[in-house]
């Protein structure tokens, strides 16, 4: 999405390669992956500006809007919370606590949490100190240990992949201004853990503390998707969130694919189906993600097809040949798939899964 509603915008362009020299590079092919190491890229879509010196004068991280991208660039150049900036501030001076508060939030926006958690367990050690620092975070108005705890917590998650960390912040402030963050990272964890006894526990608090929460609500329609359990409860769900967001992509994809776990595919079809889609007839993203539900499960094929056809008109990209090839497959048209395959992995050639499944549709196709 930032390549196809940025970078190729002439509107953002322009600035664009008048202000920098601009270079791509795809953590999924192996010759950008150096790069990524070398500037410290914590996940994508990321934008890292170098200064001419070959430092990193700041990262940007996530998309969103392009107006709002363009001026978060525009911020940047003009030395506001620059990645660059923050460290020195720090650097010249470990022993202040806002200094490494605002160098550990920077870590976390770019999706380096290591440093991030490491920067706030040196805050969590200088407790009371912290407690008596009023800092905002995301609309509200926390005490600095409070959310260096939370910080160490989003680290300690990242490291080992455990909920522990949360559940510790949990049982220390019962009553936070943070706890609906807290409950939707533990939600987001507990969704991943399958099928878990304490799974079903956390999700039964959660609930009944936050009904009507969007993001924990689709966490545990999810967590239901995983289990077999519940798949009843989880639909219930699904519809609960289409209905409080009814435009939402993602809430209606979900709550069809909880709907096929149940074998109600007409309804699944009603959820996400052609009368929905219709209206991203010019979103290629949402087109093909939308062929990719579909054609992955062999399913609502002809719609599938048509989503993944024109989402090629929009962006003639490998990721769109190679979902266009799914619904190609699974309808048994193997010579249309056999080329749409081949145009994947010629696009894309440094993608592992393409190469197997160009291999996997040619067995099919010799047997058939």
């Amino acid at each position: 999405m930032l390549g196809q509603q940025f970078f190729a915008v002439d509107q953002y362009a322009e600035f664009i390669n008048q202000t920098f020299i601009p270079f791509y590079c795809d953590y999924g092919n192996p010759s950008g992956r150096p790069l990524w190491n070398r500037y410290g890229l914590g996940g994508g879509p990321s934008t890292a500006i170098i200064s001419p010196d070959g430092s990193v004068y700041d990262i940007l991280a996530g998309y969103g809007n392009p107006d709002r991208y363009l001026g978060r660039i525009r911020d940047a150049l003009e030395g506001k919370y620059i990645l660059s900036f923050l460290r020195m501030q720090y650097e010249q001076n470990p022993d202040d606590l806002m200094a490494t508060y605002a160098l550990a939030q920077k870590y976390f926006s770019i999706w380096v949490e290591d440093k991030g958690a490491e920067l706030c367990n040196r805050i969590v050690k200088r407790a009371d100190e912290a407690r008596t620092i009023s800092v905002p975070y995301q609309g509200v108005s926390v005490n600095l240990y409070e959310v260096a705890r939370y910080g160490a917590a989003e680290g300690f998650y990242s490291a080992f992949r455990t909920p522990n960390g949360f559940e510790e912040f949990r049982a220390e402030f019962p009553e936070s201004k943070l706890s609906d963050r807290v409950y939707r990272r533990l939600a987001s964890i507990y969704r991943q853990r399958r099928g878990s006894d304490d799974g079903w526990k956390f999700f039964e608090a959660a609930l009944n503390k936050y009904p009507d929460d969007p993001r924990i609500l689709i966490e545990y329609v999810r967590y239901c998707i995983n289990g077999e359990e519940q798949v009843e409860e989880g639909i219930q769900a699904a519809k609960k969130i289409v209905a409080m967001e009814p435009e939402n992509v993602y809430y209606r994809r979900t709550a069809a694919a909880i709907l096929l776990k149940d074998e109600r595919i007409d309804e699944a079809e009603e959820m996400y189906g052609d009368a929905f889609i219709e209206a991203y007839h010019d979103d290629a993203g949402i087109l093909n993600s939308y062929s990719w539900f579909w054609g992955q499960r062999a399913l609502n094929l002809n719609s599938a097809l048509k989503a993944g056809l024109r989402a090629l008109e929009l962006d003639d990209n490998g990721d769109i040949w190679d979902t266009v090839a799914m619904a190609y497959w699974k309808m048994g048209n193997y010579r249309k798939a056999l080329e749409a395959q081949e145009k994947a992995v010629a696009m894309k050639p440094g993608i592992e899964d393409y190469k197997k499944r160009l291999e996997e549709i040619k067995k099919e196709m010799k047997q058939n």
